[in-house]
């Protein structure tokens, strides 16, 4: 009986083989995409996910799409270490939304955001055009990132999660900082959650942003979602710095004398070690590197308001050189490809060592004097 049984595996088991061993003879090499996939991955071995790839670059007849492709979603995809089955998702996701219009620019944030997600071609696509919707008001990309985490974590489908940003930047618009802004939008969640049709959501937004008007006035009925960006367009960005979540209160008294309780300092980084690296994260489930100095300085000085984004807090405080590093400095990185453009931050320890969001190893502490840290640092600033 069990020979019986083994005889039918048999000429299955052989045609599996023939396949899987015909298919790999098929492909063949593509030394243009290799060369792609290394300048945007310097510091990584790309022979994984060069085979990986290769068949779903060969698959493509456009070789303009393919390297636009490779170009806009490996960079993030290589730096998160993602494993195989993921790089092919997001490089699939992101060929989509390339092709239907998105901006490169955007598919690499996107392959950053929903990195650990897992989401629809039609989802993904409606997602990224709420990025650059948001994107022109002028709200900071970390700002953006988290208002989509936000939104996933809570289950909304990408109708809902307009919602939630268009009132969100309502409420900046009207003059509160982000945080407040954040735990204002968070009332309407469960709304949002409820409603599945666009006039339910549209509703929603209508009586939170024009509180003023009757639900069935021509005036709201005419405002749709598109009309609502239009609206909104630059309004953060033509805000004053108070009122783009930069004001300090407190900061930069610029003696000599550090501020920092060193102890509970070194504690709370102790606490958050090993927390995982999200992109737009901010809390334990997975936080960027913003987003921790934000919890690390309000820690310690909780009527402190930061920006969302490194850039923006690079312009605080007062400079300090390397040799007047005190605990508690912060200390700013290019860790794109444009010479200086600060994207990554971190706080300074003591001893050459700082704290920071990896994107590889997620909160970790690092040293100043590491090969790679050590070319692109760019400046340190004292805030407290």
């Amino acid at each position: 009986m069990q020979k019986f049984m083994m005889r039918p595996l048999v000429p299955v088991l052989f045609l599996l083989y023939f396949l899987s061993t015909g298919l790999s003879a098929s492909v063949k090499e593509i030394p243009e995409f290799r060369e792609i996939l290394e300048s945007v991955c310097p510091n990584t071995d790309t022979n994984k996910y060069y085979t990986v790839l290769l068949p779903i670059v060969q698959s493509l007849k456009n070789p303009e799409s393919w390297q636009a492709t490779t170009r806009a979603v490996m960079h993030k995809a290589c730096s998160l270490e993602m494993p195989d089955w993921r790089v092919r998702v997001v490089f699939s996701l992101g060929h989509y939304g390339l092709e239907n219009g998105l901006r490169s620019n955007t598919v690499t944030h996107l392959t950053a955001i929903l990195a650990n997600d897992s989401i629809g071609k039609e989802e993904y696509l409606k997602t990224g055009r709420l990025w650059e919707h948001m994107s022109e008001t002028g709200m900071s990309e970390a700002e953006q990132a988290e208002l989509i985490q936000v939104g996933r974590r809570k289950n909304l489908r990408a109708i809902q999660l307009e919602g939630f940003a268009l009132i969100y930047v309502h409420l900046r618009k009207e003059g509160l900082n982000h945080s407040d802004a954040m735990e204002k939008v968070a009332e309407v969640l469960p709304l949002l959650q409820k409603a599945h049709r666009a006039d339910h959501i549209q509703k929603i937004v209508r009586e939170k942003i024009f509180p003023e008007e009757k639900p069935d006035t021509t005036k709201n009925k005419a405002v749709n979602e598109q009309e609502l960006w239009h609206l909104f367009k630059n309004s953060i960005s033509s805000l004053s710095p108070d009122y783009r979540g930069i004001r300090i209160v407190k900061l930069a008294q610029h003696n000599n004398k550090s501020k920092w309780d060193i102890e509970r300092l070194n504690q709370f980084v102790s606490e958050w070690l090993a927390t995982p690296y999200r992109y737009g994260g901010f809390s334990k489930a997975g936080i960027d590197c913003s987003g921790f100095v934000i919890k690390v300085a309000t820690d310690q000085f909780p009527d402190t308001e930061l920006p969302r984004s490194a850039r923006d807090i690079a312009i605080l405080g007062k400079e300090v050189t390397v040799e007047e590093l005190q605990t508690g400095d912060l200390v700013f990185f290019a860790a794109s490809k444009v010479p200086g453009l600060i994207t990554h931050v971190g706080i300074y320890l003591s001893d050459g060592q700082f704290a920071h969001a990896s994107t590889k190893r997620g909160i970790t502490i690092s040293r100043l004097s590491e090969t790679y840290y050590a070319k692109r640092y760019v400046l340190a600033r004292r805030l407290f």
